[in-house]
């Protein structure tokens, strides 16, 4: 009997899913709060968010940077707890 090989990045790719529009992403860890999928997540916001926005890890706990404004030329970002289905927009 052949044994199943399961690659665990392919199969975390899949689970990681997001959904973008014309105005607004919509982020999912797929299950794993792993270092892969914060990197897999930032890349997501390089491409489609403002410039600073990002997922990151302090004391094991998942934090989301989002953009709520400009203080002259300066930007503003609220950080936010991790859920699933958080939204950028």
């Amino acid at each position: 009997m052949k044994d199943n090989i399961v690659d665990r990045d392919a199969l975390q790719e899949q689970l990681i899913m997001n959904q973008i529009d014309d105005n607004s992403m919509t982020i999912f860890d797929g299950g794993y709060q792993s270092n892969t999928t914060k990197s897999r997540l930032n890349a997501l916001c390089a491409e489609f968010c403002v410039e600073g926005e990002c997922v990151y890890q302090k004391n094991f706990q998942w934090y989301v940077d989002k953009l709520v404004g400009m203080a002259g030329q300066s930007k503003v970002f609220n950080t936010y707890d991790f859920t699933n289905g958080f939204i950028f927009a």
